[in-house]
């Protein structure tokens, strides 16, 4: 719990972190003279899997994202839920922070191994469209892991959805949209 006192009146952003764990940014809060605000932050812990292998298949409705994920060793095999976020650029120097456009989806993933994924349709060809990717261009797309409790938050400065606990190393594919 922390508590601050005697701020002026006016606008505050916090970020807030912890060795470990993702961060998360609140924009804006308005604070006038004499007021007080209570707001609750929520974390969530850094992924340990990983996106070993990826590939991008085009078919005439959008971008299917195929691959497997590897996962450590947790005391006895389990299945849990991570998702996967994919960033597209027209550069292929795609990252997080470059991400032009975002998809996330859901999968399960089994501790301890290799598990292989598919999700068709992760971008549709209609979303590519409208967001200024023309059919027939390049797209690259940076595929991530990330917690599922995640604490997305979306930045104006940058008009985004950051996610904050994405795995470590991407995977970076290419497809043609189509």
């Amino acid at each position: 719990t922390y508590k601050f006192t005697n701020l002026s009146a006016g606008t505050y952003s916090f970020v807030v972190t912890k060795p470990g764990y993702g961060y998360v940014n609140k924009y804006s809060f308005q604070l006038v003279g004499g007021g007080t605000l209570y707001q609750n932050f929520g974390l969530a812990q850094l992924i340990s899997n990983n996106v070993a292998t990826a590939q991008a298949v085009t078919d005439a409705s959008g971008i299917q994202i195929n691959g497997t994920l590897s996962s450590p060793a947790l005391g006895q095999p389990s299945f849990v839920s991570v998702d996967v976020v994919a960033f597209a650029s027209s550069a292929p120097s795609v990252s997080a922070e470059a991400g032009h456009f975002t998809i996330s989806s859901s999968i399960s993933a089994l501790n301890g191994g290799v598990t292989s994924f598919s999700l068709p349709n992760m971008f549709i060809k209609s979303q590519l469209n409208n967001a200024g990717f023309a059919s027939g261009s390049t797209v690259y797309i940076a595929v991530y892991l990330t917690n599922p409790y995640t604490v997305a938050f979306f930045n104006p400065v940058v008009n985004q959805t950051i996610f904050t606990t994405l795995s470590s190393t991407p995977v970076i594919v290419s497809a043609i949209v189509p």
